[in-house]
């Protein structure tokens, strides 16, 4: 009788293994997915995407969430992030809801985006000028060509500051001084804008603006600048 008994616990165990697989292999578990983001730092004002991937085919919804950041592409498997201009390394955090309509059941993924570094503004250096002693003068542009020949990505702007009573004369060889020096020291003039304003005292200022940097923040006008190599045509129209 004893191996009846057990012969019947086989085949129990053996119906129930066998139901228990069967349950297993009819239930199609929720489609899989995976969220791709930028991969490394991206660069201020650039656009970051981010994008579904799903292994199989089939109906999804998607639910977006991204604090702190406008972004477009809501209820489809692709969003894009503009980044914004805040100081520091940031951090864009995003989450998203996918919905599989088939299996009625939804997966949460989530991932993040850094940007960065930023500055408030930019990086500037003032000096004054001072008539007769130019020697401090070309040495400081010298550091900034050399500042800007090793960040090629940076913007260089040279302010210079005329007081109100300077004459068109003054103000020209001034620009004149700046503008040969450029030359003389073969540096791409395509790389320097300048800025003229007028303010109290006679001075330059040395801008070294980063990408994505506050052109507002140090009040610099973009659309005044001029490019370096264009400023002779411009000359007359300048003072």
């Amino acid at each position: 009788m004893a191996w009846v008994m057990r012969l019947a616990l086989l085949i129990t165990f053996l119906v129930f293994t066998s139901t228990l697989v069967l349950a297993q292999n009819t239930v199609a578990p929720c489609a899989m997915f995976s969220l791709e983001g930028p991969a490394g730092i991206t660069r201020l004002g650039d656009v970051i995407e981010f994008r579904v991937q799903a292994q199989r085919n089939g109906t999804f919804t998607y639910e977006w969430k991204v604090e702190g950041f406008k972004f477009s592409g809501q209820g489809s498997p692709r969003i894009e992030i503009q980044t914004g201009r805040q100081a520091g390394t940031v951090n864009a955090a995003v989450a998203v809801k996918v919905l599989d309509h088939e299996m009625g059941c939804s997966v949460l993924l989530s991932d993040s985006a850094v940007f960065g570094p930023t500055l408030p503004g930019p990086d500037h250096d003032w000096f004054e000028i001072i008539d007769g002693k130019n020697g401090d003068l070309k040495g400081r542009l010298d550091t900034f060509f050399s500042e800007l020949t090793n960040n090629p990505e940076v913007e260089g702007i040279i302010e210079i500051t005329f007081t109100k009573n300077s004459s068109r004369a003054g103000r020209l060889a001034k620009l004149n001084l700046v503008s040969k020096h450029i030359a003389y020291r073969r540096f791409n003039p395509s790389r320097i804008s300048y800025h003229l304003t007028i303010g109290e005292y006679e001075r330059i200022r040395a801008i070294r603006m980063p990408p994505g940097a506050d052109y507002e923040y140090y009040n610099i006008d973009r659309q005044k600048l001029i490019k370096a190599e264009e400023y002779k045509a411009k000359a007359s129209a300048l003072f």
